[in-house]
């Protein structure tokens, strides 16, 4: 809305664009005829002086808008002149910007976590207050991070896990999420294609932080203790094969897995069978030994069936008093496997799910359950030096 002083009008009398009604105003004000042709003149002047003021403000507006997107202010730390866009929010300063810019922000935090991190003994308080919920509580209620100066986090768990679930859910809750096509790991710097990193639905684009070799690595460091360096060692010296089975991976197949003291740290890579076989039998030395026995001992003599008659089979229990021939579990009320020779279809006995499953995944071979002893034994004498 514009008000022409210059051209004599009242305060109280605007004219606006394309109202018929504001400017028959004015020419009422001036004594103008329209029906006349001298005052169709004046009055189509007029006319054309609104459009032109009001073009003329659209017009300063406009390049208000531009000098916001091409605003400039100086970073105090690189002294470097850069757009505001450059800058984060803050309204506690006068132009509502930050000091630093973008790009020295983060290497201020940066270089403040990593001597925040560098320190040997961490004072942590034993309560604190939660910005979140503004509740003072102890120090246990709170994350550890050495990155901050009282190590610990901002928020207390309960807060932070509700704003992660709720940026989960909010990430989630997208019809769609557009996955790009190439996307830089942080940990290894190389721009990869979003094959290389597995989907998370819970993220903004999509797709996980980490490409999944630097993933992988990640979570070894994380859970078992193993350095990259080590696990680059360590493959070195089985030949980049199984440490029991002497299987090599090849293109498609399944990588190794690194196999772990429960509790304790990592022992070396092996297969996936090799390795849910030592599981299922507990890690334990002895109960392989047992297992190597009881495959070089003698069969029941009886023809194995899928469906073995229940009194057959209640016999062979009898003999063997309800438990284990490899553990001496007690086998009532639990899953019975009746174990044969695959070759010669023999039974052998009865046997708890988790031996007879510790069997199949040696492929009922002495050999890999003798290697398996040695890959056991290795390995507490390492750990005893």
């Amino acid at each position: 809305m514009i008000r022409p002083m210059c051209l004599g009008i009242p305060v109280n009398h605007s004219i606006y664009r394309d109202d018929a009604a504001a400017i028959s105003t004015v020419v009422l004000v001036f004594g103008l005829d329209e029906s006349c042709e001298h005052c169709c003149d004046i009055s189509t002047f007029l006319r054309a002086v609104n459009n032109n003021l009001i073009g003329m403000c659209e017009g300063v507006c406009e390049s208000t808008v531009a000098l916001e997107c091409t605003a400039l202010k100086t970073c105090s730390k690189c002294h470097i002149t850069k757009p505001v866009g450059e800058f984060y929010k803050n309204n506690g300063n006068m132009d509502g910007l930050c000091y630093y810019c973008k790009e020295c922000d983060a290497k201020t935090r940066k270089a403040h976590c990593e001597k925040n991190k560098a320190r040997k003994n961490v004072v942590i308080p034993e309560s604190k207050t939660c910005p979140g919920c503004k509740t003072v509580k102890i120090g246990l209620d709170f994350h550890k991070s050495r990155s901050n100066k009282d190590g610990l986090n901002y928020y207390c768990k309960e807060c932070d896990a509700k704003s992660t679930k709720a940026l989960r859910e909010k990430n989630r809750a997208r019809a769609i999420v557009v996955v790009p096509e190439f996307k830089t790991c942080p940990i290894c710097k190389i721009e990869k294609s979003n094959s290389c990193f597995h989907k998370a639905n819970g993220n903004i684009d999509g797709l996980q932080l980490y490409c999944k070799g630097c993933f992988l690595d990640r979570q070894r460091k994380l859970k078992y203790g193993a350095s990259p360096e080590w696990i680059k060692a360590t493959l070195e010296a089985q030949g980049g094969s199984c440490a029991i089975c002497k299987f090599i991976p090849g293109t498609g197949d399944r990588g190794l897995d690194l196999d772990h003291v429960h509790g304790g740290g990592p022992r070396g890579f092996l297969h996936g069978k090799c390795n849910r076989g030592l599981g299922h039998f507990k890690d334990s030395v002895e109960l392989i030994r047992k297992a190597i026995d009881y495959l070089n001992g003698s069969t029941t003599g009886i023809i194995y069936k899928v469906h073995l008659d229940k009194a057959i089979k209640n016999k062979i229990l009898v003999s063997q008093g309800y438990v284990c021939r490899i553990c001496s579990v007690d086998l009532h009320n639990k899953k019975v496997c009746i174990d044969h020779d695959h070759d010669t279809m023999m039974i052998r006995g009865a046997l708890c799910n988790g031996c007879n499953c510790g069997l199949g995944c040696f492929d009922d071979s002495v050999i890999l359950l003798t290697n398996a002893i040695g890959y056991l034994q290795k390995y507490e004498t390492d750990s005893n030096l």
